[in-house]
């Protein structure tokens, strides 16, 4: 069993052991797949570098023809075809350094009133979904223009086939940009510097955050919206 390093496993006969400490210290800023190779590679140093330049590392996730088709239809009912599209992804269960909802929307607001050809595409999903149309209805007050809610049907691929027609992803650390990241397409991470070191995205570009939701002021957010402005001009 290759393990972190914990009392019980460095007396196991079982056990191959990870210092993670010592991974952070000498190997800087090196992300989740350099982790795994290294946990793969002390189960056998000598045929992992016989054998790794041998190795398809062509992971990118793979949609079939019901996500195709799910995703044509929700863009031709919103007649949202041959636009630079948006996904801006608010949701986060375990991402602490990221903006309350209210906050996400009111930069889908700013982004559309200063893009004009841009279109928003927010993805939503059953747990979360009731409240944030709630919430949603709350601060726009009337339907918005170019803002459009996908709610899923808890099939992933539907979100990466979505992704597949964006410019640009708009996301914290969570499940819907490393999905970017697996699939090559541009993105712009709401990320605390912890977050970049574990799940480095593939163009790495980060709004980065030294603070919680909680603890984010006026200013903080005024800033961070600003930076994500400058950002996303790149990608359009």
């Amino acid at each position: 069993m290759i393990t972190r390093n914990r009392p019980i496993s460095i007396f196991s006969l079982k056990c191959k052991c990870v210092f993670v400490s010592f991974i952070k210290r000498f190997y800087k800023n090196r992300n989740d797949e350099f982790k795994m190779l290294y946990y793969a590679r002390k189960i056998n140093p000598k045929l992992f570098d016989k054998e790794i330049k041998n190795l398809n590392f062509d992971i990118k996730i793979k949609t079939n023809i019901y996500n195709k088709n799910i995703i044509n239809n929700f863009l031709d009912q919103n007649n949202i075809k041959d636009k630079n599209l948006i996904l801006l992804n608010p949701f986060s269960i375990s991402a602490f350094y990221t903006l309350k909802l209210v906050d996400y929307l009111r930069l889908c607001q700013e982004i559309v009133s200063k893009f004009s050809d841009v279109c928003i595409i927010i993805p939503s999903y059953e747990t979360v979904h009731k409240d944030f149309i709630q919430e949603f209805n709350m601060f726009f007050k009337q339907k918005p223009q170019k803002i459009y809610i996908f709610k899923n049907d808890d099939n992933i691929l539907n979100i990466c086939e979505l992704i597949k027609r964006t410019k640009c992803v708009i996301s914290p650390s969570t499940g819907v940009i490393h999905l970017a990241s697996n699939l090559e397409k541009s993105s712009i991470g709401l990320f605390s510097e912890k977050d970049i070191i574990f799940w480095e995205t593939f163009n790495k570009d980060y709004v980065l955050l030294n603070k919680t939701k909680e603890e984010l002021s006026t200013y903080d957010i005024l800033e961070i919206i600003n930076e994500i402005f400058l950002k996303l001009k790149r990608y359009l």
